[in-house]
Formats: structure tokens, sequence, C-alpha cells
């Protein structure tokens, strides 16, 4: 894992006696090399080669005095390699936090029992589990239950997604995939931009009461039809939002916001 970031402590920087004691020029030398150092494998470090590391600040004609200023912030290490210890250490932090919070998606999204926990009309949001049979969403039939969504169709989803709810989690998009038509997760995701409701809850809660119901208009089975008007963002010709619609107006109300 390599962040594009990484946090910088002002205090740590102004009250560091090391770096204090670096002229103007070898401090911002000494923030290049950590900004190359972030970036290299191993992470956080910088090989002992004199040539290469002059080469990463121009050359500079005093380099020995220099790197002796500079590199008195660094260690080096039985590989042959500087580390920033204190970069090192920020490193790992982000490293740890990355793999908790991976850890946390995967089992959210994996659990069999998942539920939007929607309240759409004061009724529960029918589950979107991919464990779910077609009875137990809709009666109708207005779900699709194919065992492995192309996975052409399920990038779509995920593009169409992007810009409204940011990156999905790719179970969730083949789990849209699997069930609903690419045309309903299109116009789901419209009028939860439109109403500025951008979160999987809000868009999975639209969509699991157009499946109760059997489709957006709640007499189809199938895909909505596009009707005439302007262009939509997400590809085709989108459908008008019905203002009159006092149920659409209450899908997801209660969701939270964010993911």
């Amino acid at each position: 894992m390599c962040a594009p970031w990484f946090p910088f402590w002002v205090k740590k920087w102004l009250g560091d006696v090391k770096v204090l004691s670096m002229n103007w020029g070898a401090k911002g030398m000494h923030l290049h090399f950590m900004l190359c150092a972030w970036q290299e494998v191993p992470p956080c470090s910088l090989p002992d080669d004199d040539r290469y590391l002059r080469g990463l600040v121009g050359n500079p004609r005093n380099w020995r005095k220099l790197k002796e200023s500079i590199f008195s912030a660094w260690e080096l290490r039985s590989d042959g390699r500087w580390y920033q210890k204190a970069l090192l250490e920020e490193w790992e932090k982000l490293s740890r936090k990355s793999e908790v919070r991976r850890a946390a998606a995967n089992a959210r999204w994996s659990r069999r029992d998942d539920n939007a926990n929607a309240d759409a009309n004061g009724v529960q949001a029918p589950s979107l589990s991919m464990s779910m049979s077609m009875s137990d969403i809709s009666p109708s039939g207005a779900a699709r239950t194919r065992e492995e969504p192309a996975p052409e169709v399920v990038q779509e989803i995920a593009e169409a997604a992007f810009d409204v709810i940011g990156t999905l989690v790719p179970a969730t998009a083949k789990e849209w995939a699997r069930m609903f038509p690419v045309e309903w997760v299109r116009e789901a995701l419209r009028i939860a931009e439109q109403r500025g409701k951008r979160s999987v809850q809000y868009v999975q809660a639209i969509l699991g009461r157009w499946c109760a119901q059997g489709g957006p208009d709640g007499r189809s089975q199938s895909a909505p039809e596009p009707k005439p008007g302007r262009p939509s963002k997400y590809g085709g010709i989108g459908r008008e939002v019905r203002q009159d619609n006092d149920d659409d107006d209450q899908v997801g109300e209660g969701v939270a916001v964010g993911e």
C-alpha cells in the first residue's frame, strides 16, 4: 500500500533539533527525500548510493556536507538503505488503518443476511442479499437471479455509481447487476443525486422498493422504458421524476447519508 499522501506534523517538524540544525537548502532537500522515500520499496527508505541521492536533489556541489546534515535525521540499516523513522511510523499507521477498514468492508458486504435497514413509507426495505430467492424479494418476479452477471455489466454499474456515491464495493456492484436491470440502477442513482442522498443505502432502498412493487412505476416486471427527455449523465434518455409521487419522496428517509 502506498498512499498518495502522508500526515505532516508541523510542530514536530519545527521542534525537531536535527531539522533546526539544517540550513534552508538542506531542509528543502530533506523534505524532498522524504517524499521520494514514501514511494519506495521498502517504504520510507532510500538506497545508500551517493550518485543516486545527489541526482534526486540536482547534484549540489557541497554534497558531503549536506548529506551529513540531512541524513542525521535518517537511519542506515543492515540492508544498505536509509530509513526515515518518523515517516516509517506514519506509513505503518496508515497501513494498519487501511487493513482494518478493508476487513470491515469485506465483512459488511459479505454477510449473507445483510440488510439495507432502510425505511420506505414505514415498511422495511427488502434485503438485497445475494442468498435471497425470487420469492423472498418480489412476488411479481421483478428481480433477476442470474448466477453470475457479465463483468461488463458490473463495470457499467460501478462507473455509473462513481459520480454519485463514490467508489462502489465490487460485491455490491455485482449484487445489483445480478438483481436488477441496469436501467433501474441508473434511474435510482439519478434520483438519489437529484435529492442529495448520495449513499449506497438510499439507492439500495429505492431498488428494493421497486423490486417489491414490480418496477419503478409499480406496474412493470421488467426494466422501465425510458421516456423522451433530456439525455441522462448515466447514458440513454432519462425519465422525468414524477414530482407528485409522495411515496417516492419518502424512500430512504432516516437512512444514514454516508457510508
